[in-house]
């Protein structure tokens, strides 16, 4: 009976059982925080060069490959299937029409807007412990020309 009792009384042990119920919960709230981190770091990347983009459109540039160029080039760390587009549109009295010619009725200039639009997924850097490894974003931004 005195080996069962010192057994059950013995304490040795015990913190590395603590530490295997604790060490999961830890990791997983690492994981979360490191890929958390790795999105917000890149969606800023994506923001930064969709504001290169459209700083070039204000400071009076029209050309919209040369816009679409500027944004890729600015774009670090760009995912593999990074996408942007940029598309003029212009409109009369909230009605699409063509930029290069005057509203029909008033005779008015159209109002004119440059869309431009990036978007890719990001990877996670534990891509292999989730099953949603590719997250996709996106970033739009629609600057009013005239």
């Amino acid at each position: 009976m005195t080996a069962f009792r010192r057994f059950m009384y013995h304490s040795g042990g015990v913190s590395a059982v603590e530490f295997a119920i604790a060490a999961p919960v830890l990791i997983m709230m690492l994981a979360g925080i490191v890929t958390g981190w790795t999105y917000a770091t890149q969606s800023l990347q994506m923001r930064s060069a969709v504001k290169t983009g459209a700083n070039y459109i204000l400071q009076g540039g029209a050309d919209i490959a040369a816009a679409k160029n500027a944004v890729l080039l600015s774009w670090t760390n760009k995912p593999g299937d990074a996408d942007v587009q940029v598309v003029r549109q212009c409109s009369c009295a909230g009605t699409t029409s063509a930029c290069t010619s005057v509203c029909t009725g008033t005779g008015a200039i159209p109002n004119m807007s440059v869309i431009i639009t990036a978007s890719g997924s990001i990877d996670t850097p534990l891509h292999n412990l989730f099953a949603t490894a590719k997250m996709q974003t996106s970033r739009e931004e629609v600057i009013r020309v005239r």
